[in-house]
């Protein structure tokens, strides 16, 4: 009796916040009970939008209330929102175009950074020029140590003396 409260009350929560109606009878299982459950309507225009704003939102000096408030919304609901797997897929979507985008004017920054007055600048956007086309690579040193258990007589033997 306690897991269909527990449930009713799930089904209730989604009703309120996703505006999803499910009626669950007592015959069904668990499972086709948490699938009606989870069942979610896709991204609509608004979402996309939002999540547009979202990654650019230090750009355009916006907040996500101003984002909210701009879209017709509540904040709390792009917070329920960036819970969910398919709005952050998008959100990391939009911002790997939106770096793809800019990454023109990130290379032109570091070649002028190659003409800089101070040669620490310019040694280290040749670093990063260098790291990016792969043709340096971080060093480490390892060093190793062995103890060897031999008595004197022993290594004079294997000198040859």
């Amino acid at each position: 009796m306690n897991k269909y409260v527990l449930l009713l009350l799930r089904v209730v929560l989604l009703f309120n916040t996703e505006g999803i109606f499910l009626f669950i009878s007592r015959k069904e299982n668990l499972r086709e009970m948490e699938d009606k459950i989870t069942r979610r309507k896709k991204l609509d225009a608004t979402m996309k939008k939002v999540a547009t704003e979202l990654v650019t939102k230090d750009i355009m000096n916006k907040t996500e209330y101003q984002i909210a408030e701009e879209n017709g919304i509540d904040r709390v609901t792009i917070y329920r929102w960036k819970q969910r797997k398919d709005f952050n897929d998008y959100l990391q979507e939009i911002a790997d175009e939106f770096q793809r985008a800019v990454l023109p004017d990130a290379y032109q920054t570091v070649t002028k950074l190659l003409n800089s007055k101070s040669e620490k600048v310019q040694l280290k956007a040749a670093e990063l020029i260098l790291k990016n086309q792969g043709r340096l690579k971080d060093v480490q040193e390892i060093t190793a140590t062995e103890e060897v258990n031999i008595t004197a007589e022993e290594m004079f033997k294997n000198l040859g003396i």
